[in-house]
């Protein structure tokens, strides 16, 4: 069973493949992997790698000022200024990758057949809702 969208990112009409038994599950597992690579969050969510510590990405924590900035020297200030910068860069990684894991969970979500509703808790993690996808509806081939 297939459907066509259009992809908003590419802007071409994509087939994509609905996961209703173990028939759909090589091209549905390539059309998953495909979005999670495209969005740069495979390290986070591929099944078969043991390696993997986090689930999902860790947001840092925004730098405190120990004074005020006018009470901040020329060494200070510039200190303080390479804070913020990296904070800033680690939180555009952060968001993007949060972005990425959601236009994941979207694309499962929209591809699983009727047929096989499942529920789950929205904090378990993408890796573990394609765990139990395969558990419940795929086969055992290797991603």
């Amino acid at each position: 069973m297939y459907d066509y969208v259009t992809n908003p990112i590419t802007v071409y009409a994509t087939e994509v493949p609905i996961l209703d038994g173990p028939d759909d599950w090589e091209p549905w597992r390539v059309y998953i992997k495909s979005v999670a690579l495209q969005n740069e969050v495979w390290k986070y969510i591929d099944p078969w790698d043991e390696t993997i510590t986090r689930e999902k990405p860790v947001e840092p924590t925004r730098p405190v000022a120990t004074k005020d900035f006018a009470d901040m020297d020329q060494d200070e200030e510039l200190a303080w200024e390479m804070e913020l910068l990296e904070y800033n860069r680690l939180k555009r990684i952060y968001d993007e990758d949060f972005d990425g894991l959601s236009r994941v969970r979207l694309a499962i979500l929209n591809t699983v057949s009727q047929n096989h509703p499942f529920y789950h808790r929205k904090s378990i993690s993408v890796r573990r809702l394609i765990i139990k996808l395969q558990e419940r509806i795929g086969s055992m081939l290797a991603w």
